[in-house]
């Protein structure tokens, strides 16, 4: 009974130790070096992916079972802990008959006989794979994390509560003049600007009382120059024994000396739209909003605000009359590309109409699209005011110049043309005096006579040239009429004339605005062009009198404008222009270089006063004989 106990027994153990194997996930094994047999436990056979019958195999057949990479380690440690009769530990990969991969750890013992000779080896493997691939994981992760600290930018250390460095990467120690070990238990005080080191207590009573601290600090270079850091710094207190800080900063001396400078430029920039009377403003297409800068609001009358405009918000602030065109011009920027150059009327909201001159170009997208537009505005009001006032000056001026051309005219022919005209009846009377016989009194008497019709002809025609009589007595057909006449014959250019027939008489602004117009064309006509023909058109349709110059000679080209632009009565093409413009005309210069120069004029007809049409009509019903009358009161 008692061997049957003890059988009983160890086979209890067996068992047990079986389940303890297979909860442990290790294996025991037994190598007999005599006869190079190696003897596994069941478990050990499962691990290996092994039936558990096949507890036997040959030496050879587990090293097939170890990786090739890992054969010569393994057998240094074995061939080692036998020659020194000691204990052994190895980790080695094998490859088992299904072809995956595990890792062991192998502890074994030499086992020795009497006559101290390792006879065999004992010992038991550990199935570690899940642990060997978490701590490789482990180890790259720290490897990738130790890569990342060390080649930020960031400053990433640590330091205890008395503010001395445990701990810090390398490039920003670099960026300070140092490297991490000549940094490495200094206290962080230290290398504070002098000016905020007395916050630094703050920081750390900060830092006890609430865990974390974010703000800004200078710190000194070795070169002494100062860099500015923003960190967010955490205090760690569980899991170790002595309580550390945890301290992230970034490099911010670059951003902060760009928004000082961004700031300084935003203040210039408001400073020159004060004093430029402007303001900045920009459209974004796709939101249909406008963002305005500050003085912008204000020249508007309004409260700088926060965020984007609505366009239409802006579109109602632009004046009625002006919102279809400000519309169309926004649209050829979107459109066509074209920059935008504009002079709009906008009401303020204390019921103000201002001036803004626009300017704007459009902004594109990686397609073409223009997607933004960007520009400013000028308060021209007080421009816009000064040049009507001068427009208003030159038109007076104008006006006093024609009235005062007219009376010299009217002058000329009643006092100097009638003091010549008497002078000459004087001469024709002493002449029927003198006696035949005296040739040398009537030879002065002839020579007098001759002056005297001279100047009677230049006193004449500078008085019709200044203010012709025509004008007034005959109107407009028939004083162009004659002036052509007499400017073909001066001039030697061919003029042909075309003017309506059923031209009514205009007011006396209209019909003198027209008759200077092709008096100052003509006397340009005759300086510049070379032509040697000339057309004149003069008609009237649809509530408009158009008046048109045409030559055919070397052209206007555009640097020329400014030289030619002054003709002999002194008008000049701005002061067409400004004639034209005070009559709400229009003025027109068409020139190609080498075909002549067509200058165009349409003006509203203003007939004259009712009361004046039938003298107008029946003077008009004998040109004639009026145009007879007009000569023999010129020649006196």
């Amino acid at each position: 009974m008692s061997h049957e106990a003890d059988f009983a027994s160890v086979t209890r153990s067996e068992a047990l130790l079986a389940e303890a194997e297979q909860l442990a996930n290790l294996g025991s094994w037994e190598h007999d070096l005599e006869s190079g047999l190696i003897s596994r436990s069941a478990n050990l056979c499962r691990m290996l992916g092994a039936e558990p019958s096949a507890k036997v195999i040959r030496e050879d057949f587990f090293w097939n079972l170890v990786a090739p990479e890992d054969h010569e380690s393994v057998r240094n440690t074995i061939d080692r802990a036998t020659a020194n009769r000691e204990s052994y530990e190895y980790q080695a990969r094998f490859i088992l008959p299904d072809g995956s991969n595990r890792t062991f750890l192998t502890r074994g013992k030499p086992i020795i006989d009497s006559t101290n000779r390792v006879v065999k080896r004992i010992g038991v493997a550990l199935d570690i794979t899940e642990r060997a691939e978490s701590a490789v994981a482990l180890e790259k992760s720290e490897e990738r994390y130790r890569d990342l600290v060390e080649n930020s930018r960031d400053l990433i250390c640590t330091h205890d509560l008395d503010g001395r460095l445990l701990s810090m990467n390398e490039l920003p120690a670099k960026l300070l003049g140092y490297c991490p070990e000549e940094l490495i238990g200094r206290r962080l005080p230290e290398m504070l600007c002098p000016k905020y080191r007395g916050e630094f207590d703050d920081y750390m009573e900060r830092i006890q009382r609430e865990g974390s601290a974010q703000g800004l600090m200078v710190l000194v270079t070795s070169s002494g120059d100062r860099r500015m850091w923003e960190y967010h710094n955490t205090l760690r207190g569980t899991g170790i024994l002595t309580p550390i800080v945890r301290c992230i900063a970034h490099d911010v001396t670059e951003h902060m000396e760009a928004e000082r400078n961004l700031r300084k430029n935003e203040s210039l920039l408001g400073q020159a739209e004060v004093l430029a009377n402007m303001g900045c403003w920009e459209l974004d297409v796709e939101t249909q909003t406008l963002s305005w800068s500050s003085h912008f609001f204000r020249l508007l009358g309004l409260e700088p605000e926060l965020g984007p405009v609505p366009t239409d918000r802006a579109e109602q602030m632009i004046h009625p009359d002006d919102r279809e065109r400000a519309l169309h011009d926004i649209e050829q920027v979107l459109t066509c590309g074209l920059p935008l150059d504009n002079v709009l009327r906008f009401i303020r909201d204390d019921g103000k109409v201002r001036f803004f001159y626009s300017r704007g170009v459009g902004l594109t997208d990686g397609t073409g699209r223009v997607v933004r537009v960007r520009g400013m505005s000028q308060d021209i009001t007080n421009k816009m005011q000064v040049e009507e006032d001068l427009h208003r000056l030159s038109r007076e001026l104008m006006r006093a110049r024609d009235r005062e051309r007219r009376k010299i005219a009217r002058d000329l022919h009643e006092s100097v043309g009638q003091s010549l005209a008497a002078l000459k009846m004087s001469l024709g009377r002493m002449g029927d005096t003198l006696p035949d016989e005296n040739t040398q009194a009537r030879a002065f008497l002839k020579s007098a006579f001759e002056l005297a019709e001279n100047a009677v002809r230049e006193v004449r025609t500078i008085s019709y040239l200044m203010h012709p009589p025509t004008l007034d007595d005959l109107g407009l057909g028939s004083a162009l009429r004659w002036y052509t006449r007499g400017f073909g014959e001066r001039s030697g250019i061919k003029l042909n004339v075309e003017i309506a027939d059923d031209l009514e008489r205009q007011t006396q602004e209209v019909e003198t605005a027209i008759f200077r117009i092709v008096q100052e064309a003509l006397t340009n006509v005759h300086r510049y062009s070379g032509t040697q023909v000339v057309a004149v058109r003069l008609a009237h349709a649809n509530g408009y009198i158009t008046v048109e110059v045409q030559d055919y000679g070397c052209g206007i080209p555009f640097n020329g404008f400014s030289h030619r632009s002054r003709g002999l009565t002194g008008v000049g093409i701005q002061g067409m222009r400004e004639r034209v413009k005070e009559l709400k005309g229009v003025f027109e210069i068409e020139s190609v270089a080498g075909k002549g120069t067509t200058l165009r004029v349409m003006l509203p007809c203003a007939p004259a006063n009712p009361w004046k049409k039938d003298i107008d009509s029946k003077r008009a019903s004998k040109p004639d004989a009026n145009l007879n009358l007009q000569a023999k009161r010129a020649s006196g």
